[in-house]
């Protein structure tokens, strides 16, 4: 996250989690780069089947989902313009 000079880690991922998702729902780019510091297997899922399942979705609950998207891109917006080390394994709200 961040320039080069100055990364910052976000969060550290395990076996199972997923990352990347929010630009497949709304087509922004992604926040941030992620790293393996570890040797690591991967599944990947391409965009076109991405958006087929998606549309597969009863419309009702997609566009909750698309609205849970939308809110967590402005909270992680919000939370990045700050100068705070953000561990999103840990998340609490600001109080």
């Amino acid at each position: 996250m961040g320039g080069e000079d100055s990364p910052k880690t976000l969060a550290t991922r395990s076996r199972g989690d997923v990352i990347g998702e929010l630009a497949l729902f709304d087509n922004h780019p992604h926040m941030a780069s992620a790293v393996a510091v570890e040797e690591t297997v991967v599944t990947a899922m391409t965009k076109k089947e991405f958006q087929r399942r998606v549309e597969e979705m009863d419309p009702a609950m997609r566009g909750i989902v698309m609205l849970l998207v939308k809110r967590t891109r402005e909270m992680a917006n919000d939370l990045l313009k700050t100068d705070r080390d953000i561990n999103w394994a840990n998340w609490r709200p600001i109080k």
